[in-house]
């Protein structure tokens, strides 16, 4: 069991077989994401990486959403590699928020990081 698979207070998808797997992996890491960038606001030293971090719990958050609405579309190759994509960038974000003083890199790696998530999304809503 990673971090990913369980986060207080925050439901991550059961093994049900009709889910995509690949597409609950992705929900499961943005659950986790944004438990630990709620998280990092415990540590925010300047107004600008508050707002840094409270827009990135926004929109991961909404993202973790649109991913749950489309859990059960069709397992596709393209899912799966953009999928492997997700989970690459996600501990990129992770240091990033340890290291908020470079706002730049974290804003950079959160903004690619749910540019692949939009990317797997639009393909699960074309495999629906």
């Amino acid at each position: 069991m990673s971090v990913h698979d369980a986060v207080p207070g925050r439901n991550a998808p059961s093994d049900d077989p009709r889910l995509n797997p690949d597409l609950a992996r992705i929900q499961r890491e943005l659950v986790a994401l944004v438990h630990r960038l709620e998280f990092g606001m415990d540590d925010v030293s300047s107004p600008e990486a508050a707002t840094a971090l409270s827009d990135a719990i926004v929109e991961a958050d909404a993202r973790e959403k649109a991913v749950f609405r489309v859990l059960m579309a069709a397992r596709t190759d393209d899912i799966e590699t953009v999928a492997a994509q997700v989970s690459a960038r996600i501990p990129d974000v992770e240091r990033a928020i340890e290291d908020l003083a470079d706002l730049q890199a974290f804003v950079s790696g959160i903004t690619a990081l749910l540019g692949t998530v939009d990317r797997a999304i639009g393909l699960a809503r074309s495999a629906c």
